[in-house]
């Protein structure tokens, strides 16, 4: 099944207090562009990432978002009991020793380093970053699943007007095959017509006449089409990333639709042209979001 380039996907976990959340954003590109966006100080994580997104996400423009923030809790300060109690004893031992008494005011202890504590405001990295993995891979696969749903809805697309271009392709085949010897014979009116009093002989006439003929014969034109067209249609469903091969064959499409325009005189086959041409723009635009 095809797969859009088109998807989104986002992660939220808890840490120790901190809140992680990673959003995957994608959209089409002609390659695969990776903009990874982390905390100071994260950079450590972007290979990990790049590597991952390697076998999940063939073309398209990714940008990976990381963001952290710290709870209410983060940054309150604590009284760090043990410590101050030390304080106290080495103050006694202090007074035993020397045989003095020696006071010291309580706010005093309080000021002593390790006494008060501010809590950290986010955890270490390496705890972060095994919390931070699986949140990413989760929103990468909710991103995945995101692109193969658009791809579904995209081949549909694509394969209805496929179908458009397919039958305009056989009216315009059956109308060439009925008008073709209206066309020689027409041909053939017109150079006698231009040629009158010229002396040329008949059969030159008719040589002549079958040579534009064969110049307005547009049957391989329309035999490379219907190749393009069964090519297009295995490739779309061939299940693989096909976007650029998709590319591809309706230039070759389009190509084969302006050289029959210009070969036909035609004007049946010429507003078939037309039409033709609309139905390969809107798919060309279907196709440049395609994996």
């Amino acid at each position: 099944m095809l797969r859009s380039m088109t998807g989104f996907g986002r992660s939220e976990g808890s840490v120790q207090g901190s809140r992680l959340t990673v959003e995957i954003k994608t959209v089409n590109h002609r390659f695969r562009d990776v903009s990874v966006k982390l905390p100071k100080g994260w950079g450590i994580l972007e290979p990990a990432f790049r590597s991952t997104l390697e076998d999940k996400l063939i073309r398209g423009r990714v940008e990976i978002h990381v963001h952290v923030s710290s709870t209410e809790q983060a940054g309150k300060l604590t009284l760090d009991r043990e410590r101050l109690k030390q304080y106290a004893d080495v103050l006694s031992e202090i007074n035993q020793v020397l045989h003095t008494n020696l006071t010291v005011e309580a706010t005093d202890h309080l000021f002593q380093a390790g006494v008060i504590r501010e809590s950290e405001a986010l955890p270490g990295l390496s705890v972060m970053t095994k919390a931070v993995i699986p949140l990413f891979e989760e929103a990468l696969e909710e991103a995945v699943e995101m692109r193969c749903s658009e791809g579904k809805a995209l081949q549909q697309d694509l394969l209805i007007n496929l179908g458009s271009l397919k039958n305009l392709r056989a009216e315009t085949e059956q109308s060439f095959l009925e008008s073709r010897k209206d066309v020689y014979s027409m041909l053939k009116r017109k150079l006698e017509q231009f040629l009158h009093g010229t002396g040329m002989e008949e059969q030159r006439v008719v040589q002549e006449a079958a040579v534009l003929a064969e110049k307005a014969d547009i049957s391989e034109e329309l035999s490379r089409m219907a190749s393009h067209i069964s090519q297009f249609y295995e490739t779309c469903v061939s299940g693989s990333p096909a976007g650029r091969r998709l590319e591809f064959i309706l230039q070759e499409i389009n190509r084969e639709t302006n050289t029959i325009g210009s070969k036909s005189g035609s004007e049946f086959v010429g507003r078939q042209v037309v039409e033709m041409k609309d139905v390969l723009e809107k798919m060309r635009e279907q196709v440049q979001n395609a994996e």
